[in-house]
């Protein structure tokens, strides 16, 4: 087989996978956190070949702290899936998946008897870089993921579900 009818026995499948919209899907990641503190995380996920579009509430508390602090946050951001490109390339299934992503967005914090200083610091913004590390559960389209970024709570893990 001459390379030539290599690359036009391809192109139809090349087609389907790079054709806006078609490989996309709507996912809701769902989630505990931790470390430091305690907390859930859900997200509304726009997962495409290539990258996802993200929207993402998190609230977590530390019960062990001297001081009650609580923590709500909401963010957007994106994600660029590095090992689609294999599969765009190589049509390779793998069950697994990194996603390297940012997300920004406020943060509000309330703490018990609070002081000025804590008043003055209760909103602020922030940005997260994100490494996620997804695997399929069987042949389904469900599933787990555990993230780490360096905004507080550092770690989650939980499930993909699809909307």
């Amino acid at each position: 087989m001459t390379a030539m009818s290599r690359i036009l026995r391809s192109l139809p499948h090349a087609a389907l996978l790079l054709t806006p919209g078609t490989l996309s899907a709507q996912q809701l990641q769902i989630g505990l956190a931790g470390w430091p503190g305690m907390g859930a995380q859900i997200s509304y996920v726009d997962h495409h070949t290539m990258y996802t579009l993200e929207t993402a509430f998190q609230a977590d508390f530390d019960p062990f702290a001297s001081r009650r602090a609580f923590y709500v946050a909401g963010s957007v951001g994106a994600a660029v899936l590095p090992l689609s490109i294999w599969r765009t390339i190589g049509q390779a299934d793998y069950g697994f998946d990194l996603d390297l992503g940012v997300r920004f967005g406020p943060r509000l914090v309330f703490v018990e008897d609070p002081t000025r200083g804590d008043k003055n610091q209760q909103f602020s913004l922030f940005i997260d870089p994100f490494l996620r590390f997804r695997r399929r559960l069987g042949q389904s389209s469900r599933y787990f993921y555990l993230e780490a970024g360096p905004v507080r709570p550092a770690l989650r893990a939980g499930f993909w579900l699809e909307v």
